[in-house]
C-alpha cells in the first residue's frame, strides 16, 4: 500500500474512533446520568447535562459513523472482495453495527411528528439500541486487544 493510501486509512480510522467516542459520550448524555452524578459540574463539562446539545452531537456522530460504514462496505465490495475474506470477528462487528444503525434509525423515525409507536416497542427499541452499542464497544475492545482484523487471509491462499 502506498503512503497516501495508508494516510487516508489512518484518517478514516481516527475519524471512526472519534465518532464512536462522541456517540458513546453523548449516548450517556441522552440519559440524565451526567447531571445526576455531577459530571456536568466539572469545569468544561457543563454541556453534558444539556439534552439538546448531546442530542445534536449524537446525530452528527451517527451520520459520520453511518457514512463511514457505507464507505467501508462499498470499499470491500468494490476493491477487496476478491482479495480478502471477512473474518468471523468482522461479521460479528458488522452485525452489531447493523443493529445499532437499524435501531437508531427506528428511534429517529419514532421521534418524528405524527409517528407513533407503542410504549412497549419504544422501551424494547431503547434496550436493543443500548445492548447493540455495548456489545459493539466490548467486542471492538476485545478484538483490538486480541489483534483480530475485519479482513482475514486472502481468498487466493
Amino acid at each position: 500500500m502506498n503512503n497516501s493510501a495508508e494516510r487516508r486509512a489512518s484518517y478514516i480510522r481516527w475519524t471512526a474512533m472519534a465518532a464512536v467516542t462522541a456517540l458513546a459520550v453523548t449516548g450517556f448524555g441522552q440519559m440524565p446520568l451526567y447531571k445526576r452524578y455531577y459530571v456536568s459540574s466539572i469545569p468544561g463539562l457543563g454541556w453534558t447535562a444539556d439534552y439538546y446539545i448531546t442530542h445534536n452531537i449524537h446525530y452528527i456522530g451517527a451520520v459520520i459513523l453511518i457514512g463511514l460504514t457505507v464507505y467501508y462496505i462499498a470499499n470491500y465490495f468494490l476493491q477487496h472482495r476478491g482479495i480478502y475474506s471477512i473474518t468471523k470477528q468482522g461479521i460479528v462487528m458488522l452485525v452489531f453495527m447493523a443493529g445499532i444503525i437499524v435501531t437508531g434509525i427506528l428511534k429517529v423515525v419514532a421521534s418524528q411528528r405524527g409517528v407513533y409507536f407503542s410504549e412497549g416497542f419504544l422501551f424494547h427499541l431503547d434496550l436493543l439500541h443500548i445492548m447493540f452499542a455495548f456489545l459493539f464497544l466490548i467486542s471492538a475492545a476485545v478484538f483490538k486487544t486480541m489483534k483480530y482484523r475485519w479482513y482475514g487471509k486472502t481468498v487466493k491462499d
